[in-house]
């Protein structure tokens, strides 16, 4: 997991963000 790095780079700090960012919006769209 991109969190368990402990020391990501922005990219993968920012790919995570945007992960769970649309994660979080598929789950709240479909409830």
């Amino acid at each position: 997991m991109w969190l368990a790095d402990s020391n990501p780079s922005p990219h993968d700090y920012w790919v995570g963000i945007a992960l769970l960012d649309s994660h979080l919006y598929e789950i709240f769209r479909i409830s």
